[in-house]
């Protein structure tokens, strides 16, 4: 488990089992600042292996975009 924060507060955490990323989130008020990219990115760093996403909501147009983005590819679809 990895987690941001911004003046002492926690603000983003990313939770990973291997290369395997259970979750990532960041809070609101603190998005837009590459928090989230700043977490995959160790994430990424950490793993021997490429990180799996394992399960994203299709209607999560903006989180599927930011996925994109930072270079995730969709396998499976539910």
């Amino acid at each position: 488990m990895l987690q941001a924060h911004a003046g002492g507060d926690p603000c983003g955490v990313a939770i990973a089992c291997g290369s395997d990323l259970m979750q990532i989130a960041v809070a609101p008020e603190h998005r837009r600042r590459s928090i989230a990219s700043a977490l995959l990115g160790e994430l990424h760093r950490r793993s021997a292996d490429p990180l799996r996403i394992l399960n994203v909501d299709e209607r999560a147009v903006a989180s599927l975009a930011w996925l994109r983005h930072s270079g995730a590819r969709p396998f499976m679809q539910q």
